[in-house]
């Protein structure tokens, strides 16, 4: 994982539950890119407003020492997986909009770059990369009807995005925890019950900060680690 096109929704995860130390221990080994609309998003928007001020100074810090990078993504690209996600999906014999251009452009950013790891806990975009049926029952229980694959649209957006990987902010707290960067936490607290404390607290917290995991998935990752 040598590249990572972060995502708005897991820099929001990551500084609401102060773990944006991970992205700086973990910069020599990877480089974390931010499109232009994500830093607009998560710093410049954040600024401007008085409850999400600091979470937007620690973005910040982040950008201006270089843990987070600027990297330009492609507007006729981005334009193409906008269309073709928003096509995939049909409800009332009707695509269904599921994500906006910003998403899009971050894929198309990584894309360009030749990246093949992007970081999203925003649940749509990733599952839609990752587990497009899965989508389909989420999106027809929301709406309540059912919905249909376009598998013309899917492969167009697939053949788009290319090799793109989606991970979690909850998949750097695993990669954190396994390198020991989170030793110090517990180092006067030994035992199995601190370590599954620290991974379930982090991961909760991750949980209700927006990334997009279930109780059986934080179950998965206690299974794994402790």
């Amino acid at each position: 994982m040598k590249g990572v096109v972060v995502d708005t929704s897991s820099l929001i995860s990551l500084s609401t539950n102060c773990l944006l130390w991970i992205l700086d221990s973990l910069k020599d080994k990877v480089n974390f890119y931010v499109t232009k609309g994500i830093i607009d998003e998560s710093i410049n928007h954040a600024l401007r407003i008085d409850r999400f001020r600091l979470s937007g100074m620690r973005l910040l810090k982040r950008l201006c020492e270089g843990v987070l990078d600027h990297i330009d993504y492609d507007v006729p690209l981005a334009d193409s997986l906008t269309q073709a996600a928003n096509s995939v999906f049909i409800a009332w014999r009707k695509p269904v909009k599921i994500v906006h251009k910003g998403e899009m452009s971050a894929v198309s950013a990584a894309v360009k770059a030749g990246v093949n790891y992007f970081l999203i806990d925003e649940r749509i975009t990733g599952m839609l990369i990752d587990d497009p049926n899965g989508l389909r029952n989420t999106l027809a229980n929301r709406l309540h009807t059912k919905v249909e694959i376009d598998n013309q649209a899917l492969n167009r957006f697939k053949e788009l995005s290319k090799s793109i990987n989606v991970i979690r902010s909850s998949d750097l707290v695993s990669i954190a925890y396994e390198k020991g960067l989170m030793d110090d936490f517990i180092k006067s607290c030994s035992g199995v019950k601190a370590r599954r404390d620290l991974i379930s607290g982090m991961l909760w917290g991750l949980k209700f900060a927006g990334c997009a995991i279930s109780t059986k998935d934080i179950n998965e990752y206690l299974k794994l680690l402790i």
